[in-house]
């Protein structure tokens, strides 16, 4: 990975993304706060399941944890997409 991937892959980066296509530009500032509060929120406690838990598995075990997180993530965006979530 380059130095400007790694650049990259920020928290901050994925709010700008987030802010910039799904936020509604009439958004109040509360709204962006809470919005902003929750994206973190929310990454960080993925990273300590990572670091804690799934790191702790041995590595099959892993990567069918790693890959049950990211079906769980595709079936709530498909229920968004759906508007069940």
């Amino acid at each position: 990975m380059t130095a400007a991937k790694v650049a990259m892959v920020s928290i901050e980066s994925i709010w700008q993304e987030y802010q910039r296509r799904i936020l509604p530009v009439s958004a109040s500032p509360t709204q962006r706060q809470e919005t902003r509060r929750a994206i973190y929120s929310g990454c960080y406690r993925l990273l300590v399941i990572l670091r804690d838990d799934v790191a702790a598995l041995p590595e099959p075990m892993a990567l069918i944890a790693i890959e049950a997180l990211h079906q769980e993530c595709q079936e709530f965006a498909a229920a968004v997409g759906r508007g069940e979530a």
